[in-house]
């Protein structure tokens, strides 16, 4: 293989792995706001006072 085929090959690689990480960003976000609509649950702890 040539080194221009190899550069090729490496230049597809990145540019799939930059579109891997734009989705999963964009799923990261996605997730984010849904838990944000979700109300924090209160805790399981209970403060005894003595």
């Amino acid at each position: 293989m040539s080194y221009r085929m190899e550069i090729d090959a490496l230049n597809a690689l990145v540019k799939e792995q930059q579109r891997t990480n734009e989705l999963l960003e964009i799923i990261v976000k996605q997730r984010g706001e849904e838990h944000e609509d979700v109300k924090p649950t209160r805790p399981t702890t209970r403060k005894t006072g003595k």
